[in-house]
């Protein structure tokens, strides 16, 4: 298990948030975490942009640049609005022509558009970059409970119990103990569950739990768990959250901490470029929060993310097996509504086959904490 990788964007390619911009001067120096490889930028980190010294015509380059290199049909409608308004526009000066089209370009970025879902490339752009710190558009309230059976939380209780209980030690190679791996994993998968896991082979080390294995190296990068002397500790500023808020106020550390700090994407076998799945995760929050309240198949989710960034199915990641299209919503499907939501406990989701973690034929619905963890101020 290993912390998350950097994005896969050039450089100079579209920022896939839509702004109009190109990643380095957009989205690549928008924040200081893990997803970004820049630094803040005071003076151009509006998503309007900057425009060239004469009167623009978009070029194949242009209009990928608005509605981001993840959504080509966006960009393309964006180049045909903006020349449509300049066809009706004479102007005195280059300068009045370039204030013209910046002008243009941001009233476009702050319109909701269908392929977001009604939210505008504005505040994609927020929700890629800072959604951590766009009070304006996400919050996070503090003042709901989390129920000890979401498995992060469950995990939890159990390694509190465990340190407290004995001299709880890693092994040689910093795992949790192995009789401590299969307990949990008994408990909370139950007797059935458990022998269906184990029936090609036991729970002989962390890595072969592989939920826990995870959890374990969540709660090291949150600072929750630490080694101290040969043996496992928790953290003070764990110890002082479960004073002062209990089981919630360490859920909502684990959450960040899963999202900013662990890859999504270790172990996987999907293609490196889909760690904008991971980038993307308030999108995908937002989509649950929006449809939600029924059951519907994970295909659903999969043609609503795929909608807003089309060009993450990239034909380069066709295989003999899938076609790109297929790879693009497997990932999407594991990493967000297999792993990432019902671990925290943000969807429940159905499952005709059990053995086929891949099966395209899961429902999923969310549960009233997918509505409290973040609220959208949209």
């Amino acid at each position: 298990m290993s912390k998350i990788k950097k994005s896969t964007v050039g450089r100079n390619d579209p920022c896939p948030c839509g702004s109009g911009k190109k990643y380095k001067k957009c989205c690549l120096n928008a924040s200081r975490g893990p997803l970004a490889d820049g630094v803040a930028s005071s003076s151009d980190n509006s998503p309007g942009g900057n425009f060239p010294d004469s009167i623009p015509d978009l070029s194949e380059s242009d209009r990928a640049r608005h509605g981001g290199v993840l959504n080509p049909g966006l960009s393309g409608r964006v180049n045909d609005d903006l020349k449509t308004a300049l066809a009706s526009q004479q102007f005195q000066s280059v300068e009045q022509a370039r204030e013209f089209v910046q002008q243009h370009m941001e009233n476009r970025n702050r319109a909701g558009v269908v392929e977001f879902h009604g939210l505008s490339p504005e505040q994609i752009h927020s929700l890629i970059n800072n959604p951590f710190d766009s009070p304006a558009l996400l919050e996070f309230p503090d003042n709901y409970q989390v129920d000890s059976k979401v498995p992060y939380v469950f995990f939890f209780n159990q390694l509190v119990t465990a340190i407290g209980n004995k001299d709880f030690k890693p092994t040689a190679t910093g795992n949790l103990p192995r009789n401590f791996c299969r307990l949990v994993a008994f408990r909370w998968l139950g007797e059935m569950e458990y022998a269906k896991r184990t029936r090609y082979g036991g729970i002989n080390s962390e890595t072969d739990f592989f939920e826990l294995n995870g959890f374990r190296h969540v709660c090291e990068f949150a600072g929750y768990l630490r080694k101290y002397r040969g043996k496992y500790i928790i953290g003070k500023e764990c110890q002082q959250l479960l004073k002062a808020g209990g089981q919630s106020a360490v859920y909502r550390g684990l959450f960040k901490a899963f999202i900013t700090e662990l890859d999504w994407g270790y172990g996987d076998g999907y293609p490196d470029q889909l760690s904008l799945i991971q980038r993307f995760w308030a999108f995908s929050l937002y989509l649950l929060q929006q449809f939600g309240d029924e059951w519907r198949p994970t295909r659903f989710y999969e043609d609503a993310f795929l909608l807003a960034f089309p060009a993450l199915a990239d034909p380069a990641l066709e295989t003999q097996f899938q076609s790109a299209e297929e790879v693009a919503r497997a990932a999407f499907r594991r990493r967000v509504l297999v792993q990432w939501m019902p671990w925290f406990g943000l969807a429940q989701f159905e499952n005709p086959d059990p053995d086929d973690l891949l099966s395209d034929s899961y429902r999923v619905r969310k549960t009233p904490l997918a509505d409290q963890v973040a609220v959208f101020t949209v």
